[in-house]
């Protein structure tokens, strides 16, 4: 359990007796309704049995003590036989003489008073407070004694008995509603018996003997001021603080730290269970649940990750998920029973800006919302787009619905969401009404504690476009970012389809409507610490990105080339969404009667004006230019013309095209053309080898493509590694992806063009 010496630990809590103090007072604080406040414990926090005046003696050879143990006065005898997961101390040493005195100051301040209750303790419910029973007490055998936190897990138990306490056999201090064993103290003015097979939970401290009787349990400590103590194969624990050290297995102790004050830590000698009085998951680690887990209050920090497996079970009184700008949001994956007796999942917002979020829980109201932000929620009724689109929101919350948080009035808040949280199917209907503004667009979000994995097959399920558009806001104005699933094309280029937790995004139903049904198969961890979005796959697809600027703010809008796509709007396009603003210039072109920020074509047809929209609310100098120009040959060049100024300009090179402009909204005065600078007749096998290129996509499909412009037909030819033809088809376009699925293996991809064979070698 201990990789440093505990005497370097006391120094080091030494330097920190400010602190600690001021801990103190925020627990004498927390709990000055009730009257009681924790003692100070000193460097016996970290012991789990001790005496300052007596002998140490271990009857039987199979007790287990997590903590440290000693005497300052009188024989040791113990440790072996028995598992020790800590050190001794021995009487003078620095560390026992300190802790005698420690002990005597923990016993002093118990003295606070309290309500007299009976001698005996037996199956009643007591909750938060000092009690005193003014006599000697006993548990009866089988009697059970119950401490209800009432959900508070700072919640403080003092229980003084006025003598001796003895427990009967098989009793038991049971603890519910995130009542903690490092809250729970006992002070016994007199000898301590812990009966035959009986649990006991939290701090005894003693003026007398100490008799662990056969088989008993201890979740806490025991510690003396005067008299000796007695093990008879017992197990004592100590309260303890988890912490991740690695990602990896809860149940494997080599993930963990622990710690008996949070402060000083050190490696677990067991992994987190009911006991542990907190289990923390740390950024960037990622941990997964393959036993049945518990602790007292787990909580996933910003940036963290935990999956819990299919069939086990999660038990905490307290969950708390956390997010902060920097980090991002912890995420949790439950594939199986969650049993939390509270569940919150944080989000901190900043003042001067909206906020699209959704709720991550069932049943939380705007009302607990609007109490953080100090503002108001609304949300969108596509119904009624061009009278009262925006609805102030004052009831529960649905999960799956999107939201806007108004600009909170309170500096920075972090919301919580608290409920139980979203597992399973989640559903909700979106609809498209004829004639309204904005037409079709919902604003829903994602119900999950995770990322959500934005595909095509819910967009078709949903009788909706794959296309996603997310409002954030960049420098100081709000933009649309847009993600096209069926081709995974974001705008910007790193705008994708994981949508991080409580994330409200848009989407556009079909004519009639449809209903989004989310499952858990769509969840997943995701990759980035950005709130908003996570970084794009790379692409092999023939991709042109234009880009207009005013020096300030910039709009995009792309172009691609795919297969299956048509010329006329198709789902290979995704719709414009208007930033309505002064301070941005916009860029579209046109897929059939629709102004589109995506747009897919079939093939590059070369000498063809491409219209391209462009609209500005404000007069302004600003500047065109191809910011990404990605798997296009060579030899073929883009065309920016501008019919007002009777210019053309070659933007492939990276140069940008400058120009004045008034308030517009055209489709008329810029085009784009491909151009080819030669036309290629006799290439030579040299050529041929130069100018191809075989590799594979992220779906393991097989893409041939040509940095040339080849007017015939190209034969491509399938070798598996044994020398099999597995699959042969003809190429007339400059980048083809084989619609074949391949198994993993060696592969030989042969090239066909008039006799001449290009041969490459790829591993799926």
């Amino acid at each position: 359990m201990y990789s440093k010496t505990f005497l370097q630990i006391q120094l080091n809590k030494m330097k920190r007796k400010l602190f600690n103090s001021t801990i103190a007072f925020l627990f004498l604080v927390l709990n000055a309704a009730l009257g009681q406040t924790r003692p100070d414990l000193g460097i016996t926090s970290g012991f789990g049995l001790f005496t300052a005046g007596g002998a140490f003696n271990e009857i039987g050879i199979s007790s287990t003590i997590t903590g440290h143990v000693g005497t300052n006065s009188g024989a040791f005898n113990a440790f072996p036989p028995g598992i020790l997961n800590g050190n001794k101390f021995l009487p003078n040493s620095a560390i026992a003489i300190q802790a005698a005195s420690d002990v005597a100051t923990a016993y002093s301040e118990l003295n606070q008073g309290g309500i007299v209750t009976n001698v005996l303790l037996d199956n009643i419910i007591i909750t938060p407070g000092v009690y005193n029973t003014g006599a000697a007490s006993t548990l009866s055998a089988g009697g059970v004694l119950t401490l209800n936190g009432q959900g508070n897990p700072n919640a403080i138990f003092i229980i003084r008995i006025g003598g001796s306490l003895v427990t009967g056999s098989d009793s038991k201090i049971m603890l519910i509603n995130s009542a903690s064993a490092s809250n729970v103290f006992w002070q016994i003015n007199g000898q301590f018996d812990l009966g035959i097979n009986s649990i006991f939970r939290g701090t005894a401290v003693v003026n007398g003997a100490i008799n662990l009787l056969e088989n008993s349990t201890l979740y806490g400590r025991a510690l003396s001021q005067v008299g000796a103590i007695s093990l008879h194969n017992n197990l004592v624990t100590i309260p303890l603080h988890f912490r991740s050290k690695i990602s990896g297995n809860w149940n494997v102790i080599q993930t963990w730290e622990s710690s008996s004050d949070s402060i000083s830590w050190v490696n677990a000698t067991n992994f987190p269970t009911s006991e542990a009085v907190s289990t923390n998951i740390i950024k960037e680690h990622t941990v997964t649940i393959t036993n049945a887990a518990s602790t007292s209050m787990l909580t996933i920090n910003a940036g963290a990750k935990l999956t819990l497996n299919s069939g086990q079970t999660l038990t905490a009184n307290i969950f708390l998920i956390k997010s902060d700008p920097i980090n991002g949001s912890g995420t949790y994956i439950c594939n199986g029973t969650t049993n939390a007796t509270i569940s919150r999942v944080q989000q901190q917002l900043t003042t001067g800006r909206n906020w699209y979020i959704s709720s991550p829980v069932a049943s939380e109201s705007a009302g607990s919302i609007n109490s953080s932000t100090g503002s108001y929620m609304v949300n969108y009724d596509e119904a009624h787009g061009s009278t009262t689109p925006w609805v102030t929101e004052n009831s529960t919350l649905i999960p799956m619905k999107g939201y806007i948080a108004i600009s909170p009035v309170n500096v920075n808040p972090t919301v919580t969401f608290s409920g139980v949280l979203n597992n399973g199917s989640q559903s909700i209907a979106v609809s498209r009404t004829l004639g309204q503004t904005k037409e079709g667009f919902n604003l829903i979000g994602n119900p999950y504690p995770s990322h959500l994995a934005w595909t095509n097959t819910i967009s078709v399920n949903a009788n909706t476009l794959s296309t996603i558009w997310y409002r954030t806001k960049v420098e100081n104005s709000y933009v649309f970012q847009t993600y096209n699933a069926d081709d995974e094309i974001g705008v910007p280029a790193e705008v994708t389809g994981i949508v991080p937790p409580m994330q409200a995004f848009w989407v556009r139903a079909n004519l009639g409507g449809g209903t989004i049904t989310l499952n858990n198969t769509m969840r997943l961890h995701g990759v980035s610490s950005n709130r908003l979005k996570s970084p794009a796959t790379t692409t092999d697809k023939q991709i042109v990105r234009l880009q207009v600027s005013n020096g300030t703010n910039s709009d995009e809008t792309v172009l691609y080339y795919n297969d299956n796509a048509i010329d006329g709007f198709d789902i290979y396009d995704s719709p414009k969404m208007s930033n309505n603003n002064s301070a941005i210039p916009e860029i579209f072109t046109m897929a059939g009667s629709e102004k589109v920020v995506i747009n897919g074509f079939k093939k590059i047809s070369l000498d063809n004006e491409i219209p391209l929209g462009f609209m500005s609310l404000a007069t302004n100098n600003f500047t065109i230019k191809a910011n990404e120009f990605s798997n296009i040959p060579s030899e073929i060049k883009l065309i920016l013309v501008d019919k007002f100024e009777n210019t053309e300009k070659d933007l492939s090179g990276g140069n940008g095209y400058t120009f004045n402009s008034n308030a517009v909204n055209s489709i008329d005065r810029f085009s784009i053309i491909f151009r080819s600078t030669a036309t290629i007749t006799n290439y030579n096998l040299v050529n041929i080898n130069q100018n191809t290129f075989v590799f594979k996509n992220s779906n393991n499909q097989i893409i041939v493509s040509f940095n040339a412009f080849l007017k015939d037909n190209i034969s491509v030819t399938v070798f598996n590694a044994i020398g099999q033809n597995i699959f042969s088809q003809q190429i007339t376009s400059y980048t083809t992806t084989i619609n074949q699925s391949f198994e993993s293996g060696v592969y030989l991809v042969k090239v066909n063009y008039k006799g001449m064979i290009v041969t490459r070698k790829i591993f799926i």
